[in-house]
Parts: C-alpha cells; structure tokens; sequence
C-alpha cells in the first residue's frame, strides 16, 4: 500500500486457509423399533491472514504489518440419540456435548514487525480471551397419530452457554437457550384422498436474560458499567406437499 502514489498502485492480498472437517457417525437398531445413534464432529474454522506493506514516505522505511483473524469456527461435537417408534406414535432425544472451550474470537489479532525487514516482532496486538466453556445440549420430542390421517407433534430443546460472566474488557451477550415446539400435520390419502400433506409447526425460542456487572472501571467500555441481555424468537411454517 503506497501512498505517496495514485490508488492504483495499491492492492490487497488476502489469504484465506480452510480446513477439513471429518463427520462420522454410526447407528443400530437393536431392537425393532428402537434405534439409537453416535455422531461426532471434527472442528472446523476459516483462518484470514492479511499481510500489509504501508508506504507512507519516501523518506522511511515501509510500515509492515500483519492482520489474522478467525471468520468462521465451529467447535468439536460429540452426539448421542435415541428414537422409538410404535404403531402410531414415534419418540426421539438426543445429548450433545461441544468443546467450546479452546473457541476462538473472530477479533483480529495485529503483528507488527521491523521495519528493517525480517520477521523480528516490534510490537503485537492479542485478542482478549474468549473464556468459552464446554457445553451440553439436550433436545427430544414426540409424535402422535390418533387418526391415519392426522399426525401430533411436539419438542423441547435447551441448549447450555458457552459464554461466561462479562467481568472483563469483552462485552458478550448470551444465555441459556430454551426453544419449545408444537405441530400437525395432516396426510389427505390418510382418509383416501390424493398423495396431498400439509404439515404446519409453531416454535418460540427465547434466552435467559443475563446481566454481568464488570469488576473494573473502564469508562471507555460501552458494556460499563454493566452488560445484559435477553431474547426470544416466534417462528411458524407451512409446507405444502404432492407425492408422484
């Protein structure tokens, strides 16, 4: 980046690294009916590296620097679900467990080196730490026919924080997620109508509210002297479908 030329003499590189991540899983049936299942998920995240050369002077050496930051991560996941199905009813859960605890914070981290050249490290700017801790979340829910025709169903799932107390610099708003659902769902070749279904679901998720109050005086922190925060989420759907 030069700027004592025109803006066409700049350009950016940005280097972006991916990484492989395995998904395997296993399920038995060890009775009829019953099946039960084991998921685990390898983690996952898109590292950005942008190097920067800045000229500001002839007269200086070149400012060099480097920008490095997470833009996408997802943490290890280990899974494990049972279901059961009957004559006209079918239930399922399932435990999940994630390693959020080594998560990473998409704030970049700046290196700043020598301008003589080299890779001698003048000066270097960290993210604060994430502090993220290991998680669990349970789900399960149920479905019910009293008619062919005319299927119940209904969920639960809560979902544990990873998120700890914002005593500190960070300013993180999370909670407890609990989401609760109910649908129906009717099947018209059931009552010896055409292949027509129509399913119809209603979910409201909402987050606890949490409101950490920070141990330090820090004016310039807009989470001072306090940080909170609280949610929820209404959702409904329709589907509409034809069997040929």
């Amino acid at each position: 980046m030069d700027f004592t030329k025109d803006a066409q003499a700049n350009q950016a590189t940005v280097d972006v690294k991916m990484n492989l991540a395995p998904v395997v899983g296993i399920m038995v049936e060890p009775i009829e009916g019953l099946t039960i299942g084991f998921n685990w998920r390898c983690a996952n995240n898109t590292y950005i590296s942008i190097p920067v050369t800045a000229i500001l002077s002839q007269k200086i050496e070149p400012v060099r620097l480097k920008v490095t930051a997470y833009d996408y991560s997802t943490p290890h996941q280990i899974a494990l679900g049972a279901g059961y199905k009957g004559d006209n009813y079918r239930v399922s859960g399932d435990i999940t467990y994630s390693f959020y605890k080594s998560f990473n914070l998409s704030t970049p981290e700046v290196t700043l080196f020598d301008a003589g050249g080299g890779d001698k490290v003048v000066q270097q700017i960290l993210p604060p730490s994430a502090g993220f801790k290991n998680t669990f979340a349970v789900r399960f829910g149920g479905e019910y026919s009293p008619l062919k025709a005319l299927a119940i169903r209904a969920g639960f799932g809560w979902v544990q924080s990873p998120v700890p107390a914002q005593t500190g610099v960070t300013n993180l708003l999370d909670g407890d997620r609990f989401t609760g659902s109910f649908g129906l769902g009717f099947d018209a070749a059931g009552v010896g109508g055409p292949p027509i279904a129509i399913d119809f679901h209603l979910a409201y998720g909402w987050i606890l509210e949490n409101r950490d109050a920070k141990t330090a005086v820090n004016l310039d922190n807009p989470g001072y002297p306090y940080v909170s925060g609280k949610g929820g989420v209404l959702n409904s759907g329709l589907t509409f479908k034809v069997r040929f």
